[in-house]
């Protein structure tokens, strides 16, 4: 008689929780797959690792069982699936925290499990039946309204009263990653270059929408309605007259700067200095997101914390081979556009391996456009096409390195995303930007991600060789989620809590 999915996974954790109990390693370890991922945030590691194989979680379980302490392994609802492959989210403890994961089976044995830090014991967040009331039922002279004790409190900070965390940059990032302290009592100030939060996006080119679907995008405590737009707008630029206009990339913001252009009357070029991936946003967002980032997958059960937590349950090493059939797949259903692109000149790939937008961006952070218009401007010829590296700029022209020139009124440089450590060379010194080394990217040894391999962003929301400096960014998606990791790293040590980083990463490739 065959098992159900729960009653499959339910027995799987039960020989976890008695092989961890009795700390018998060996045990714990072989209810593991040949072909086994843990992927841990801050529950065993206080970091960020994936560990791959046996031989590195026994590692990590005989390293970490004595301080983790973990207990309680059950499943957090029914599994899915079948008796061969099965799925679970579940819940654990550990000495400091409560944790949810999701675990993946194959006959029996785990292939991926995701364990994460939900809350810290004794400093969960003050929200349900733990909220504040807000207000004292006792009347006094003197009381002070909620404002007033705003006010108060937002008028000592930094000055009678100094923030634990100081955060540079107030974008998405930066905010949502207060909001997430601020939930968790940690005093902090952000510091932003322009006069209001948000300003770095409202300051941006009139045509700029989110490329990424808004279910992707939710801030953190602040969904989107749910009748706002499926890609959200910004808001503002000056026209520009009829003029020459060279805009130097080919990625997301160079396509938008030259469509915006283009709809404001100027004469565009568009020069590509390498090649780009591109894929449909419609495309896109059946294939690669809508299962779960789309109205079915909310329909289904599939809320955007669970999606976010489906997609980190996918260790890197696997992640590639996970996505070449969607990109396979896109290539055909969309071959004609891709073919009139290349009648056009356009440089166009695949990735490396043929996986596609989500790995080209984890790897580089670049070298990607999601399509909404734009790519048909430069099949038609209405964006004219450069392809070539920049030689020079002259007052009124751009010089390739074969020699043309590119006659030029305004020129535009939309050359992607700046390194971070670079910023920190800038923001602090460039010996602590050495001592951090390289950020983003997983190791790959594809281009512009040098190897060694990591298994995880480097230097991203997790302990840095630089106590007290912490790297945090990405999309609106991976703000929004790796926040709430960092966000408890930082409460524990404010709290004094024991946080021994295990496997603190190694700095590679500095500036």
């Amino acid at each position: 008689m065959s098992r159900t999915p729960t009653d499959v996974a339910a027995d799987w954790l039960a020989s976890l929780d008695a092989a961890l109990e009795a700390k018998d390693i060996k045990a714990a370890t072989a209810l593991f797959a040949e072909e086994c991922f843990w992927r841990d945030f801050v529950a065993f590691t206080w970091n960020l690792k994936t560990f791959e194989g046996r031989e590195q979680i026994g590692q990590m379980l005989t390293d970490r069982l004595d301080h983790v302490a973990p207990t309680k392994w059950a499943l957090a609802e029914d599994a899915t699936g079948d008796e061969e492959s099965t799925e679970a989210w579940i819940n654990f403890e550990t000495g400091a925290a409560t944790g949810y994961g999701h675990l993946r089976l194959r006959n029996g044995k785990c292939w991926t499990l995701l364990t994460t830090m939900r809350e810290l014991k004794g400093f969960e967040e003050r929200k349900g039946p733990r909220r504040e009331k807000g207000v004292s039922h006792e009347i006094a002279r003197g009381r002070q309204s909620w404002l007033e004790r705003k006010q108060e409190s937002e008028a000592r900070l930094g000055y009678e009263e100094q923030p634990y965390c100081l955060i540079i940059g107030g974008g998405q990032g930066g905010i949502g990653l207060a909001a997430r302290l601020r939930r968790q009592g940690v005093p902090t100030i952000v510091v932003e270059k322009n006069a209001r939060a948000g300003d770095s996006w409202r300051n941006r080119y009139k045509s700029l929408h989110l490329h990424d679907p808004v279910w992707y995008d939710h801030l953190p405590y602040l969904k989107f309605p749910d009748d706002w737009p499926v890609f959200a707008a910004k808001d503002k630029i000056g026209d520009w007259t009829g003029k020459k206009a060279v805009v130097i990339g080919s990625n997301n913001s160079a396509h938008d700067i030259c469509a915006d252009l283009w709809e404001h009357g100027a004469d565009v070029t568009m020069v590509q200095r390498s090649s780009t991936h591109i894929s449909r946003s419609d495309t896109l967002m059946e294939l690669g997101l809508g299962d779960l980032y789309s109205e079915k997958a909310l329909a289904n059960g599939v809320t955007t914390e669970k999606a976010d937590l489906l997609f980190a349950s996918l260790p890197y090493r696997i992640l590639p081979d996970a996505q070449k059939p969607v990109y396979a797949e896109m290539a055909s259903r969309d071959a004609k556009f891709y073919s009139d692109l290349a009648a056009a000149g356009f440089d166009l790939d695949f990735g490396e391996d043929g996986s596609g937008l989500f790995v080209k961006y984890l790897r580089r952070g670049s070298g990607y456009y999601i399509d909404v218009g734009a790519s048909q401007l430069v099949i038609d010829g209405r964006v004219r096409l450069a392809s070539g590296q920049v030689a020079k700029i002259t007052g009124n022209a751009v010089v390739m390195a074969d020699g043309q020139e590119l006659e030029a009124d305004l020129i535009v440089y939309a050359t992607g995303y700046g390194s971070m450590n670079g910023w920190l060379s800038d923001l602090v010194s460039p010996e602590v930007a050495d001592a951090v080394g390289k950020c983003w990217g997983y190791g790959s040894d594809t281009t512009r991600d040098p190897g060694p391999w990591e298994g995880e962003l480097r230097n991203m929301w997790k302990p840095t060789n630089v106590e007290n400096l912490w790297i945090h960014g990405g999309n609106l998606h991976q703000s929004r989620h790796y926040s709430n990791y960092l966000a408890l790293q930082l409460k524990a040590r404010m709290e004094g809590l024991d946080t021994p980083v295990y496997q603190l990463q190694e700095s590679h490739h500095t500036r």
